[in-house]
């Protein structure tokens, strides 16, 4: 692929340079070679708000848009399809980047982001945590999107969704959540990290085989951090309650809005539900990052697991439509930073939401930021509750 290059263009081929201030400090000889421009972070000049510009995603394979006669690159027998694996769950003795996985873990093929780029020079750093260039001009200030993306495909069966899995399938996705946030968090060079599940054409899927993704990156998201900060001050004002602990314990004693409980989780539609059929799936046991769990009660994440697919299913059943295959998407919010010694550690509470791509978001969201629900919680709680299950 050809590219203009402009100035402020951060280019990876052969080597690693930059066009900037219209000079260029590419070395002759990496012209031979494709050049691949790095993904940018790039800032709103007044909010902050980052942005990710990655044209990469743009050659992203769409099996549901396009169907292929390609074989699945994340079904068992086709590992030589994907990047080497990072880390699985595997039958003994089953040698790496073959048969005889559960859960594989491999990079994304087509990143949003990339750990591979070099660090900026140091007077190019603004002085911030997030180590962020700012150029000379305060309108364009930008970044080398620096970071990881990785896939976590959640059985070797070619399945859709988390109902066509089995619940143990669905435990061992969960615990390979759980130990990607564990590895991230050892490598000591990540400031957030977000796990995230799209079922389906409408939810934003590509490849219609189950698999999960996860992007690590230098900062902490504004939403993120803003949420964080709400929560801090609840704790101080509350005699150093988690909010999601008390929130979860009133939802249990209203239980209007409760659609499923275990043993270890509560699945409610929150009170002020953003979309029809939002559902949080809240653990009962408080954890700020979701990797700790690994060191808990052995069968958490089976019990986390059967509410979750039990919940999908639940929702399948109110939501589906004829001919529309029921699409959504999963998000874990989870504090994959170490805060030990701050004022915002132990803060956060991790827990699943569940979105159906029902809607979309349209003009007066964007615009004001406010979503318009048309669905009552309670009354989809309700119905939720009124299914019966096979």
């Amino acid at each position: 692929m050809t590219y203009d290059l402009t100035d402020g263009d951060f280019l990876i081929g052969s080597g690693y340079s930059k066009i900037e201030h219209g000079s260029c400090t590419l070395a002759p000889h990496l012209f031979r070679f494709p050049l691949l421009i790095v993904s940018q972070y790039r800032f709103h000049p007044l909010t902050g708000q980052a942005v990710i510009i990655a044209e990469s995603r743009a050659e992203r394979p769409n099996q549901f848009a396009t169907p292929s006669s390609v074989p699945c690159p994340f079904c068992e027998g086709n590992e030589h399809l994907t990047p080497p694996e990072i880390d699985a769950f595997r039958e003994e003795q089953s040698p790496p980047n073959g048969p005889g996985w559960h859960v594989r873990l491999v990079p994304n093929k087509y990143p949003a982001v990339t750990p591979d780029v070099p660090s900026l020079p140091e007077e190019t750093k603004d002085g911030n945590p997030n180590f962020l260039r700012v150029d000379q001009s305060f309108s364009q200030s930008r970044s080398p999107a620096r970071g990881r993306h990785e896939v976590i495909v959640d059985t070797p069966r070619h399945v859709v969704g988390l109902t066509d899995m089995t619940d143990g399938e669905v435990a061992k996705m969960l615990k390979m959540y759980a130990r990607c946030l564990q590895r991230i968090r050892a490598e000591n060079q990540w400031r957030h990290v977000q796990i995230f599940k799209n079922v389906g054409a409408a939810s934003g899927a590509s490849l219609p085989h189950a698999h999960s993704q996860l992007i690590a990156l230098p900062f902490t998201p504004s939403p993120f951090q803003r949420m964080a900060n709400q929560a801090l001050e609840y704790k101080r004002t509350h005699a150093g309650e988690c909010f999601w602990c008390v929130l979860r314990k009133q939802e249990q004693e209203q239980g209007v809005r409760v659609v499923a409980e275990s043993e270890y989780a509560l699945a409610l539609c929150p009170y002020a539900s953003r979309f029809a059929g939002e559902v949080e799936i809240l653990p009962k046991i408080h954890a700020a990052c979701f990797s700790l769990f690994l060191n808990g009660d052995a069968d958490f994440f089976d019990d986390l697991a059967g509410l979750l697919r039990k919940t999908i299913q639940r929702l399948e059943a109110v939501f589906s439509q004829k001919n529309k295959p029921f699409s959504y998407n999963i998000v874990l919010t989870s504090d994959s930073f170490d805060r030990t010694g701050s004022d915002f550690d132990n803060v956060i509470h991790s827990y699943l939401t569940i979105i159906p791509a029902l809607d979309r978001t349209a003009g007066f969201e964007w615009g004001t930021g406010l979503h318009i629900n048309p669905a009552l919680p309670e009354a989809t709680a309700e119905k939720l509750r009124a299914v019966i299950l096979q």
